[in-house]
């Protein structure tokens, strides 16, 4: 039997709505995938949800995720036309030989240094997938 905490644990609270979003993208589209995974789509359809609810979100695209930006592609679009921002990580892209003449209009190529800050601060809300 364990031992009861020595204090009571605080509820979590639910975010604010202004609350910043970074949404991390590893994987690519099923479309683009030799082994698809089956939920990158699902993982821009819901960033594109919460950039039109109004709340702040700035998806980064890194390893196979850049993929996603080499477009047009309608996921993308979508997050960017929602007033979302779309990042690609710079070391990932050149990884793959992907120039940024290639991305998606509106997609800005960054360096991670651009985001680490933003995944150090607490008032934003980071989902990794």
């Amino acid at each position: 039997m364990l031992p009861e905490p020595a204090s009571p644990r605080e509820p979590c609270q639910p975010r604010q709505p202004g609350t910043p979003q970074l949404l991390v993208e590893t994987q690519c589209l099923e479309s683009q995938c030799r082994v698809p995974h089956g939920t990158a789509s699902r993982f821009l359809r819901a960033a594109r949800h919460l950039a039109a609810s109004g709340r702040p979100v700035i998806v980064f695209l890194i390893d196979d995720g850049v993929r996603s930006a080499v477009g047009p592609q309608p996921g993308v679009t979508g997050i960017l036309t929602a007033g979302g921002q779309v990042w690609a990580d710079r070391e990932s892209l050149a990884d793959r030989a992907i120039p940024a003449a290639q991305l998606t209009p509106g997609v800005v190529a960054a360096a991670l240094d651009k985001v680490a800050p933003l995944l150090f601060d607490p008032a934003v809300q980071v989902v990794w997938h």
